[in-house]
């Protein structure tokens, strides 16, 4: 796997931008449990756990079987300990949980390279999300079918636990690097942003409404964007009356969507460290056939 260089620290102290090597941390996964909020404990989390109090950052890379466009659940959670007054770890109060990064990862379809990490057969990740992106994490997915990586900062935490459920996949490898933070680019306080950043080509909506008081979701579910905007078709496009946008929690209630008359529209603001799923995001119409058409930038 990748190997980053390690850079000396400058005369006026510049941090230094340095990783280990990528390691295998979970190799074949199959654990299918939904991923849950962590909550304190007073035993020192040991499993899936790593240590990570001289590290300012780590970077994870996913993998698993067996196709391409597959999906992972993960979670990436901090532990600091809260001491008694003795001085020791074995004698904390109690261990303090917080949650770094929870997202989804979905394989491409590049095989690993080695064959002492993974079979010949194992696909690496090519995109990643984060539901959370905590200043300083930085997020690098160039293209399809090619490898992504995610810096997530530690924040002080003294142990590091990774939780996954492998979705649609039939197994989950997890690939970790400790280091030091912005070696990606992106620094603390950057929300993501690249010192070259990745050209993302905008991908078209076109949603219609069947019958009237039925949910039509924007997209499936996963369907992480930066940016979407949409537009009522106009009366001579097709559209006879209004068509409604909420939020998937609500029940055909158009008193609390947003009304989009014919050739009305509508667009999400771009946020630093935000994205949306599309599939959050629901259509209704009081006569069928009624549509909305726009674009989207994935994540």
């Amino acid at each position: 796997m990748s190997t980053f260089s390690k850079e000396l620290t400058s005369p006026i102290g510049t941090p230094i931008v340095s990783m280990n090597r990528f390691s295998l941390f979970i190799d074949g996964s199959v654990a299918t449990a939904a991923l849950t909020d962590p909550t304190p404990t007073n035993t020192k989390p040991t499993t899936r756990a790593t240590e990570v109090s001289n590290y300012s950052a780590v970077r994870l890379m996913f993998g698993g079987t067996t196709n391409a466009n597959e999906f992972i659940n993960y979670q990436v959670i901090g532990w600091k300990w809260l001491e008694s007054g003795h001085g020791s770890e074995d004698e904390a109060d109690a261990w303090m949980p917080e949650v770094l990064a929870n997202g989804v990862a979905t394989l491409g379809t590049d095989v690993y390279a080695a064959t002492n990490i993974g079979a010949g057969t194992e696909l690496i990740a090519d995109t990643i999300t984060d539901t959370i992106f905590m200043p300083g994490t930085s997020i690098y997915s160039p293209a399809d079918d090619t490898r992504a990586v995610i810096e997530i900062p530690t924040r002080g935490a003294m142990v590091l636990t990774i939780d996954v459920d492998r979705g649609d996949n039939d197994t989950t490898d997890v690939f970790l690097q400790l280091g030091e933070i912005g070696g990606l680019g992106g620094g603390v306080g950057s929300g993501g942003s690249f010192a070259s950043p990745a050209t993302k080509v905008p991908l078209p909506i076109s949603k219609t409404v069947a019958a009237p008081d039925v949910d039509v979701p924007l997209g499936a579910a996963g369907t992480f964007v930066r940016w979407f905007g949409i537009m009522a078709k106009k009366v001579d496009g097709d559209n006879v009356n209004e068509i409604y946008l909420y939020d998937s929690t609500v029940d055909n209630d158009n008193l609390q969507g947003i009304q989009l008359d014919p050739g009305d529209y509508w667009e999400t603001p771009v946020l630093p460290g935000v994205q949306y799923d599309l599939n959050d995001f629901v259509i209704d119409a009081t006569t069928a056939a009624d549509a909305v058409q726009g674009l989207y930038i994935p994540v």
